[in-house]
């Protein structure tokens, strides 16, 4: 169960990282949808996230990969 939940995890980190850094614009787009559907939310962080893109974008696929290694090494580990 454990290893189904950091593939998942990674996975989605992926994910987010490959938006972050390849596709900011679709990014955005799905980010306006969101805010219009959640137009109460009082404060957006919306600049200061895509202003850090590149780092947030890199520490998503530096995060998938210590959980694809983490379950690597746990079914080596343990069968």
């Amino acid at each position: 169960m454990g290893k189904v939940v950091l593939v998942f995890c990674g996975a989605v980190s992926l994910v987010a990282g490959i938006l972050f850094l390849f596709f900011p614009k679709a990014l955005q787009k799905a980010n306006d949808n969101f805010n219009k559907a959640t137009s109460k939310v009082a404060v957006s962080l919306d600049e200061q996230v895509l202003r850090v893109r590149a780092g947030m974008g890199i520490s998503c696929i530096l995060i998938a990969v210590g959980c694809f290694f983490l379950v690597y090494w746990i079914i080596k580990k343990h069968g």
